[in-house]
């Protein structure tokens, strides 16, 4: 795991942004994104130490529901910030076993860096070094999240929002299967595959085309560039999960 995290609160605090400054001093790469739904849902790919800055919890409570609904303690670790009477309605929204760790104000910069620590050493002492690597790659970041979000129990889960992205992010590093969008403005998944089958370092990395579309075509189409699978995206969270484990039980097609 590495030392990126997210920051959620108003980008106006002052203390928000004393927060992110002394982080960063203290060697944190952080993210940060206002508090509401629609600021976190369009955050691409979360880090998994969430902080949440609680600041007046009624008028922010969509973004804390939204947590409650779209993660679970196996993917994100939720650190909340807030002075007692936030806590406490926070616990309304989220319940309190899914907070890992909370912090009060006024912050304490040393007692914060020290949870964050503690939560690091932890994390990192119960990954598997066998855990596979999966990149997924779609234009629809709520897809992205899903995905990561039914598969991030078993395997490391990266994300791309396009092929440009994917292809830039294979240059540094290599993963054991790519879960490729066929159909991406830009550049389609076809084109992606092409690429990759075309590179030395990449050419051996297993594909499985996930997509919306089951026309006779695009699945003949799909099909004859010989990816390791053609998946609809409209299939349940219980069968990609086989699907994908199935795979690497039996390993790449020859």
């Amino acid at each position: 795991m590495g030392r990126r995290l997210l920051l959620i609160g108003d980008s106006k605090s002052f203390m928000v942004k004393a927060i992110i400054n002394s982080l960063k001093t203290s060697g944190y790469e952080v993210e940060l994104c206002g508090p509401h739904k629609s600021d976190i849902e369009a955050v691409i790919d979360r880090p998994r130490i969430v902080i949440f800055y609680l600041d007046d919890v009624e008028s922010i409570e969509d973004g804390l529901i939204y947590l409650k609904d779209n993660t679970t303690n196996e993917d994100t670790v939720l650190l909340f910030i807030g002075a007692e009477m936030d806590l406490e309605e926070a616990y309304f929204r989220i319940p309190k076993n899914r907070v890992t760790a909370t912090v009060r104000r006024p912050v304490n910069i040393k007692e914060l860096s020290n949870q964050l620590e503690k939560i690091f050493l932890e994390k990192q002492s119960e990954v598997k070094k066998d855990k596979k690597e999966i990149l997924v790659v779609d234009d629809d970041g709520t897809m992205l999240r899903t995905i990561k979000m039914w598969l991030s129990k078993k395997y490391d889960i990266y994300m791309c929002n396009s092929g440009p992205a994917a292809l830039k992010f294979l240059e540094e590093r290599t993963v054991d299967l790519i879960l490729l969008d066929f159909e991406m403005p830009g550049m389609s998944g076809p084109q992606v595959l092409e690429v990759l089958r075309a590179g030395a370092a990449t050419n051996a990395i297993p594909v499985m085309f996930l997509t919306a579309k089951s026309d006779k075509d695009s699945v003949m189409t799909g099909i004859s560039m010989r990816p390791e699978n053609y998946l609809l995206k409209t299939m349940n969270p219980e069968d990609l999960i086989s699907t994908v484990d199935e795979f690497f039980e039996r390993g790449p097609h020859s």
